[in-house]
This record gives C-alpha cells, sequence and structure tokens, in this order.
C-alpha cells in the first residue's frame, strides 16, 4: 500500500530525526573545555567530578535520539493513511511470489500458506471459471499467465483508534473492481465483483511495544466477503477473501503489498490467489 508523500513523511520523520542525532553525536570532537558535577550530603560530605563537555553532549543528543524512536510507539497511526485508495490485482505466480518474500518463514507457517499452493491455486481458479462460465455465461476466466488478466478499482476503508495502548478498530471497509481477461486468440472479457469488509475479531487490533521496537513490524489479517455483480441491482455473495498486510515501523516505515488468501481444499491451511498495489485516490 503506497502513502502519500505527506504521509510518508509523517510516519517516516521521528526515525530519520533519530538516525541524524546518533550519526551527529558519533562524529562530535573532543573539546578542551570540562564541566565540574558537584553532589553534597547534607552540606557536610561533597563529591566532585570533572566530565568533558562533549560527554554530556552526547548523553543528551543519545536520550533525544531514544525519545524519537520513542515516539513510533505512542502515535496515531490512522493520520497518515486516506480513507480512499486506488486498487490494483494481479494474479500471476511470479509477481506473487515476489509479495510473499515480504513474509519470513515462520510468518508464512503463522499464516499457514501450503507448500504446495501454486496447484491449489490453478484448481479453486479452474473451480472458479466453471462457476463464472455456468451462471453468468462469460467468457472471461481467471488465469496465472503473467498480464492475462489485471483488476482495477477502489477500496473506501476506515479506521478509528480506541481508547488503551495502540489499539484501533476497523469500522468498515468496501469496495469494488472490475476484472480484465485478455490473451492472444480470445479477445478482451471482463468481469465485476464488489467486496465488503467481515465484521470479526480481527477487525481490532493493538500494535504492542514488542512489535514496534522488538520485531518491528506487525501482521494484520481481516476478512472480506466477495460477490460477484450480475446486474446494477443483483449480487451473488460467492466466497471470503482474508487480505493480508505488513506493517513495518523500523528503519524505514511501511505497508506491504496486499496478499490475497482462501482456505485450502482439506481446510488446514491457505491459499495464496493474488497481490494488490494501492495508492491514494
Amino acid at each position: 500500500m503506497n502513502l502519500s508523500f505527506s504521509g510518508f513523511m509523517w510516519l517516516i520523520w521521528p526515525v530519520v530525526a533519530g538516525f541524524v542525532l546518533l550519526i551527529f553525536q558519533f562524529f562530535l570532537r573532543q573539546s578542551s573545555g570540562v564541566t565540574k558535577l558537584c553532589i553534597s550530603f547534607l552540606g557536610l560530605v561533597g563529591i566532585e567530578h570533572t566530565v568533558r563537555s562533549t560527554f554530556l553532549l552526547r548523553i543528551f543528543l543519545i536520550l533525544l535520539a531514544v525519545f524519537c524512536f520513542s515516539l513510533q510507539a505512542l502515535r496515531d497511526y490512522t493520520k497518515p493513511f486516506c480513507h480512499r485508495y486506488k486498487m490494483q490485482v494481479f494474479f500471476d505466480d511470479e509477481g506473487l511470489e515476489a509479495a510473499l518474500r515480504q513474509f519470513t518463514e515462520k510468518e508464512l507457517d503463522e499464516l499457514r500458506i501450503e507448500h504446495d499452493w501454486i496447484n491449489e491455486k490453478r484448481a479453486y481458479f479452474d473451480g472458479l471459471n466453471r462457476v463464472i462460465q455456468e451462471r453468468f455465461g462469460s467468457a472471461f476466466r481467471f488465469d496465472d499467465a503473467r498480464g492475462a488478466v489485471h483488476s482495477e478499482g477502489f477500496l473506501d476503508f476506515r479506521v478509528q483508534r480506541l481508547m488503551g495502548w495502540q489499539k484501533y478498530q476497523m469500522v468498515s471497509g468496501n469496495g469494488s473492481l472490475t476484472h480484465e481477461f485478455e490473451m492472444p486468440g480470445h479477445g478482451r472479457q471482463q468481469f465485476s465483483s464488489e467486496f465488503e469488509l467481515l465484521k470479526t475479531g480481527a477487525c481490532q487490533i493493538q500494535i504492542s511495544p514488542s512489535d514496534v521496537f522488538l520485531h518491528w513490524t506487525k501482521i494484520v489479517a481481516i476478512e472480506f466477503k466477495q460477490e460477484a455483480v450480475i446486474s446494477a441491482t443483483e449480487r451473488i455473495y460467492h466466497h471470503n477473501l482474508l487480505c493480508v498486510n505488513k506493517l513495518r515501523f523500523f528503519p524505514i516505515p511501511d505497508v506491504g503489498e496486499t496478499i490475497y488468501l482462501i482456505s485450502s481444499a482439506s481446510g488446514t491451511g491457505r491459499v495464496p490467489i493474488g497481490y494488490c498495489i494501492s495508492s491514494p485516490d
């Protein structure tokens, strides 16, 4: 998910300021000036210690840098995001594999990604294409060849901050996509769908200090109800998709590409079927 320039700068400035302060104190030269620290106890016993002035300055700059980094755990992360996004969705295996590389092996295991996801994805598309052809009489088909299917649309998304430490509630989310299939010898075919956020417990998110300072990331996974558009007034509720994003807090704040997952045929794992690149509308 791409942010606006102002939103990106709002996210990144504490990190940049912190690193600048650390680098600046590292290159400080020793000065000839000294500072005397005098501590007395009840006016009877005194301790006097001489410290170079650059040492105190270094300590001050380091503390200031720590304060800047600490801001990442205290900020309202709803501010840099807009409410409406343009979406571009792709289904090719090569691009999907690249998008999955943002996750570690441990994270992929936690998401229960099937090792044979490519074949399961093709089987899912075959079944989906049969439904499209039988119910709608359309020659449109989902295909995993690069450039065969390209989907565009929009997303309206609302998040509000709750009381407590970095708690957020996803209030609403809906949008639509126009899918376009084009291959040599097949002509151009289009198919439309709409989606809506499912209200589940996953819609409430809490970002912990360990997410920010220890792991530097937070994975957010929410479900959307998918509906096929038959006419201006008729829709068919076909399936749900799990939409997964990886939020990064350090060293450069970022929101990774959205991955779309479905349940595997066995029901024990999940299968990635597409990925989304979005930008502020």
